[in-house]
């Protein structure tokens, strides 16, 4: 029988693990999201983040902008964040309306304040020295590596496959498998012979957004699959893969959508903004 690797259950095991640490500082930690636009989704998101960051005990306090400010404006906000002593984390909700410049102010956020860890310092020392502890890692990466870690501990030697190559997920994501010591190869939309590479993986991470991409054919028996994709179809949330009655006899590990990679996002979104805490004293 193949194993759900399940995030709603982790996310709560970190909850009540980061309530108890929350309640010893002098103060609660404290992250800023700007919330910009009318995105329903982006919305949605934050709402939920805020929750789960009231229930352990960090104040998350969101900047709305329904009307887009300017880029200079957007700079200048962020600078002040940066010097402002009672403020541990900075994060900007994604994606961002035209003509707003996302990288450039994802940049102009301190490091040890950036807890999506998408700065070029942050992924840069991911790439130097992934397995060190004085930075902030992706959180959406990490998630997928917990979840992979349900199903075994010890990588070294394992092939992984990556669908997808954006900051926020593929490459920060092949960078914690090498880590590993896994054979990792970086696939994407113009990847010839797709479907041969993954049934050569132990594990497939896949994130591209393309919903039932990744079908029975495309997996060896025993692998692991780690699902990022998300999309509505027909007013269902659903991911890359198609999950059939054969595909998941076939693997030995999976990761549902909704209820898998999600919530080990947030999960690591409020465990990062602890660190930032640390980080910033």
């Amino acid at each position: 029988m193949s194993l759900l690797l399940d995030g709603k259950a982790l996310l709560q095991r970190v909850k009540t693990d980061l309530k108890q640490k929350t309640s010893n500082l002098a103060r609660p930690p404290h992250v800023v999201v700007f919330l910009i636009g009318d995105n329903p989704g982006s919305h949605l998101y934050v709402k939920s983040k805020r929750r789960h960051a009231n229930d352990v005990g960090i104040n998350l306090s969101i900047r709305t902008h329904e009307k887009a400010p300017t880029q200079a404006d957007l700079t200048q906000q962020i600078q002040q964040l940066n010097q402002d002593s009672t403020v541990d984390g900075i994060f900007i909700q994604l994606p961002l309306p035209a003509p707003l410049e996302a990288l450039s102010l994802i940049n102009t956020i301190t490091p040890s304040k950036d807890i999506d860890s998408l700065t070029a310092t942050n992924l840069g020392k991911l790439f130097q020295a992934p397995e060190a502890e004085d930075y902030l890692k992706p959180c959406t990466p990490q998630g997928c590596m917990q979840l992979i870690h349900q199903w075994r501990k010890n990588l070294s030697g394992l092939n992984a496959v990556v669908i997808g190559r954006s900051l926020l997920v593929g490459k920060p994501m092949a960078q914690l498998l090498l880590a590993e010591g896994c054979t990792t190869i970086q696939a994407h939309s113009k990847t010839k012979n797709l479907t041969n590479l993954c049934q050569t993986a132990d594990i497939i991470v896949s994130a591209t957004g393309q919903t039932g991409l990744i079908t029975e054919s495309y997996v060896k028996p025993g692998a692991c699959i780690i699902d990022v994709g998300i999309a509505s179809v027909n007013g269902r949330t659903t991911g890359d893969v198609a999950y059939t009655p054969a595909l998941i006899d076939k693997v030995a590990a999976y990761s549902p959508v909704p209820g898998g990679v999600g919530p080990t996002t947030i999960a690591n979104l409020l465990s990062n903004s602890l660190k930032a805490y640390h980080l910033n004293q």
